[in-house]
């Protein structure tokens, strides 16, 4: 046994000594921050002797000193018990990472590698010094040990961070110059010697005597240009020749010169200012390093900056008309406006307004605009300016119904205005002597932001006119792109109308809701696109203000559906008036559940008319209603952040709200509300499971007695009932907690990790999971046998088994593509240069980022014989006649096995069964493919 896991074993803390074996240890605690660390803020010192002694009696309750300890884990409503919570966690992987070991567990070892990677994506370093190095050591033992054993050991690379070899030595040279500047003598290099690598490696063609163009080679530019950029200061001549090399290659950015030479040119144009405010920030910003030192006399002066700024500027304005490219010019614009507004906004704006006055070139007004949203931060967070509000009036003809790529562009535009300023009329306090003149010149420009908030309702409804589904697209294509709107414009737009009116004041929000009440009254509008759009703008709407939302929207609409909902129980195609009124009431109560109290006759009203209507769209609405009552109850979500809403209803603070335009701040200064389930909600909710979710239960118990009680059609809709409550309900039912079954041997502990979520508890739905898998097991051999051709309800038994085992509220696909997104938010609406703040908006929604990410990894179901009956069944689907059902039974049964290894000990005796027989079918044969190679343990 080594020394590192026998102190593992024990749960002491190791000599703090440096090891020979981690020296690189050190460096990567000061590289540069991560996305996530950069969200979080960097650490920082304690401020007063409050600070000092909570620490220090952290250290005292936990016996070690955490390293680093998220700030947003402090905003989540449960937070008081979570650092208890991680170190008991981590001592749990300690001990079991230990044991693993000297028990030679393979399996075990790879359980626990798999779980430390969910105590650093929950707790990030949360750990101290000493056990970092400890874990540094056993990885790097095991690795040496038997690394073909140890195959999970690469998902520690967040802990370990072990860096490739450089790959040339123009790289390494690069890395020379940037991590040293000022260091090396650079200028006994020939005066071409980096500007004729840069122009060959990009592949620009030459004229001279018919030279043949070189091929471009993308991989070399990040090298480039950290060479380049390591070279500049200290009055050094390498910025005469950057400027030489811009102006060489200018003519290659024109959007008419399009060639292969375009994508490298704006990659290297990119990386030279990512590269360039990387360096500055380093130098003005950051804590002194080992890692990065640069030579006293050698930094960036404000003059080398206004130099690169000036010379960059000219092909980054270019290179936003790029197909294909643009988006690497608007990232470089938005670095270079962080370091010189006033030389980059205004030509950016001018461009903005040229491209307004052409009819001819509606790219160049795409262009524009998501180069002017690149720098609205910018803009904005240095005061007010006359520029921002008529940018609200100018995007109006943006919003057009035939030209939905423009009208994207100018969705984004307003969501990132509205982030930045708010809407609210400050005309009356121009005159207040507390302002200063720009101020008062922005609440002059504030007297018409009613109207123009109206306006871009009014452009917002546009879009529901029958004519907006009509396109100039090929017949070919009206299917995908029909899809493409109906996924990506409807989240779009709820997310526009709800940043405006969410920054708005209470006036405004009253008219905006009183004009949406008035256009939806008497109005009939399809479903599938028009419809839902409808829709979201409304729920919009109710989230920015959901108490007068509901009361002005929610009566007017519930009455209608009462009026038409009245004998129509076996009618197969409802009213499209009534049907379009669900769908408005579905996406109405997607609000806070605590406001929805007041209306709960009136729901369960509409829920016990339409919850078996003969009529499929009209039954799946109902259900969907169900799901979305059920999650605004039981759901934990943030309801506000920033504390803006008091200021902007308090008419005495309205003259310093011009003050809260481009406010950002950080993490630890975030002000966040949360929705808690109440025991009033919850209360409600155990209602609703009671009346509409258990009942199908007992009505599928009476089918499989006698499956003539209902056909194909009315058995899906029972199923979809089921399947949208059973959703609905998932945060707050516990999983299925049978007796664990060990079919490894594994010699570490098998339960898993602690996460607190927050959830509340259904008090008489415990055993409500277990009921449906039982009953859905019951019902597959049901339905294999009596009714094999029933494909969409096979299907369906399919899913309401997943959900059933696996959901609790937070699907883990989803929410890791929403942190990629929010990765993405971070890279253009955040700050390179300077203190690390973002919007309260951004930073809310990191938080609740990282509560999806505990939902998702704290609900852990042990494998046990309910979950050996899951597999048997979706098996037996796995491998039917009907494509459709093998595709569903194969996700699902992929999701199985994904989940726990011991699952695949369970599918492959089946496998090898089935593989056996001489009479197998080519649909059996299919599944095969099915079964992974691998498995995600948790």
């Amino acid at each position: 046994m080594s020394s590192s896991t026998a102190k593992m074993r024990q749960g002491t803390n190791p000599d703090p000594a440096p090891c020979a074996d981690c020296s690189w240890c050190a460096s990567a605690m000061d590289m540069e921050d991560s996305d996530q660390e950069e969200l979080e803020g960097p650490e920082r010192d304690c401020d007063s002797q409050d600070e000092l002694s909570a620490e220090l009696a952290l250290e005292r309750r936990l016996g070690f000193r955490p390293q680093k300890r998220l700030s947003s884990l402090n905003h989540l409503p449960y937070s008081g018990g979570l650092d208890q919570e991680a170190a008991d966690n981590l001592a749990k992987i300690k001990l079991n990472l230990a044991t693993a070991v000297t028990e030679n567990d393979r399996r075990g070892f790879q359980l626990y590698t798999r779980r430390l990677e969910i105590f650093l994506n929950n707790y990030l370093l949360f750990m101290s010094k000493e056990d970092h190095v400890l874990f540094v050591k056993l990885y790097l033992a095991m690795m040496q040990r038997s690394p073909t054993d140890y195959r999970n050991i690469g998902n520690c690379s967040k802990l370990v961070r072990l860096s490739a070899e450089e790959g040339s030595l123009c790289t390494l040279m690069a890395r020379l110059a940037y991590e040293n500047p000022g260091q090396i003598d650079w200028s006994t290099l020939p005066s071409g010697g980096v500007r004729s690598p840069a122009c060959a490696r990009s592949g620009c063609p030459s004229p001279y005597k018919k030279v043949a163009q070189p091929r471009s080679d993308v991989d070399a530019i990040p090298g480039l240009t950290s060479w380049v950029v390591g070279m500049l200061g200290g009055g050094t001549e390498t910025q005469v020749y950057l400027d030489r090399l811009l102006e060489a290659v200018e003519s290659y950015y024109y959007a008419s010169n399009a060639g292969s030479w375009q994508d490298p040119l704006s990659r290297f144009l990119s990386h030279l200012c990512s590269v360039f405010v990387r360096r500055l920030n380093r130098e003005r910003h950051k804590k002194a390093s080992w890692f990065h030192y640069t030579a006293p006399g050698h930094e960036l002066s404000d003059d080398d900056v206004t130099r690169f700024v000036k010379s960059v500027l000219p092909c980054a304005l270019l290179g936003i008309y790029s197909w294909g490219h643009s988006h690497r010019a608007t990232k470089c614009l938005r670095a270079l406006a962080q370091l010189r507004p006033d030389l980059v906004i205004t030509p950016i704006i001018e461009s903005f307004h040229q491209s307004l006055e052409s009819v001819t070139e509606p790219h160049r007004l795409t262009s524009t605009m998501n180069a002017v949203s690149a720098v609205l931060r910018t803009m904005t967070e240095s005061g007010p300016r006359p520029e921002v509000v008529p940018l609200l009036q100018l995007v109006l003809p943006g919003i057009d119904p035939n030209d939905k790529l423009k009208t994207m562009c100018t969705f984004v535009l307003i969501d990132r205005l509205a982030d930045m300023i708010t809407f609210v009329d400050c005309s009356s306090e121009a005159d207040n002597p507390e302002l200063t003149e720009l101020e008062q010149q922005a609440c002059l420009q504030t007297a018409g932001m009613e109207d123009v908030v109206l306006q871009l309702l009014s452009r917002f409804l546009a879009l529901l006119e029958p004519n907006s589904q009509e396109g100039n697209s090929r017949p070919d294509q009206q299917h995908k792109r029909g899809s493409q709107e109906e996924t990506v414009l409807p989240t779009v737009l709820r997310t526009a109308c709800f940043s405006i009116l969410n920054k708005a004041s209470p006036e405004i929000q009253r008219c905006a809701v009183l004009k949406l009440r008035d256009c939806m009254a008497g109005r009939i509008l399809e479903t599938r696109l028009s419809g839902k759009l409808a829709a979201v703008i409304c729920c919009g709407a109710i989230m920015a203000n959901p108490e007068l939302g509901l009361r002005t929207l929610i009566p007017p609409v519930v009455q209608t559906i009462l009026d038409l909902s009245e004998d129509v129980q076996h009618e197969e195609k409802l009213d499209q008036e009534l049907l379009f009124n669900l769908l408005l009431l579905k996406e109405m109560v997607c609000s806070c559940g605590q406001y929805l109290l007041p209306y709960r006759p009136l729901l369960e009203q509409v829920l016990e008319r339409g919850r078996h209507l003969a009529c499929p769209e009209g039954a799946e609405l109902t259900s969907e209603l169900l799901l979305s009552v059920l999650t605004a109850l039981l759901a934990v979500y943030i309801t506000d952040h920033g504390g803006l809403k008091g200021r902007l209803a308090d008419p005495q603070q309205r003259h310093l709200i011009v003050r809260e335009w481009g406010k950002c701040t950080d993490m630890r200064s975030l002000e966040i509300s949360w929705h808690v389930p109440t025991d009033e909600e919850v209360l409600w909710a155990d209602s609703l499971v009671h009346q509409f979710v258990e009942p199908e239960l007992d009505e599928l118990e009476l089918f499989m007695e006698d499956v003539s009680r209902l056909n194909n059609e009315q058995l899906l809709c029972r199923l979809k009932l089921l399947h949208h409550g059973l959703k609905g309900a998932s945060y707050a039912l516990p999983a299925v907690r049978d007796l664990p079954i060990d079919l490894l041997n594994i010699a570490v502990d098998m339960s898993p990790l602690t996460l607190d979520t927050g959830a509340a508890q259904l008090p008489s739905c415990a055993g409500l999971r277990a009921r449906i898998l039982s009953v859905m097991h019951r019902l597959t051999d049901t339905l294999t046998t009596q009714r094999p051709d029933d494909t969409k309800s096979l299907g369906k038994l399919c899913t309401i088994m997943e959900t059933a085992l696996f959901h609790f509220g937070v699907k883990r696909s989803e929410n890791e593509n929403e942190i990629k997104v929010m990765h993405t938010t971070h890279s253009s609406q955040g700050k390179d240069f300077g203190p690390k703040k973002y919007s309260s908006r951004t930073l809310a929604a990191w938080v609740q980022l990282q509560h999806n990410q505990r939902v998702v990894y704290g609900n852990t179901v042990p494998f046990c014989e309910t979950f050996r009956m899951v597999i048997h069944d979706v098996f037996k689907l796995a491998i039917n006649h009907y494509s459709y059902v093998r595709q569903v039974a194969q996700s699902v049964l992929f999701r199985c096995v994904s989940h726990c290894q011991q699952a695949l000990l369970v599918l492959w005796p089946l496998l090898v069964e089935m593989l056996g027989k001489p009479d197998i079918t080519h649909e059996q044969l299919k599944v095969r493919k099915a079964a992974p190679k691998t498995v995600t343990l948790h």
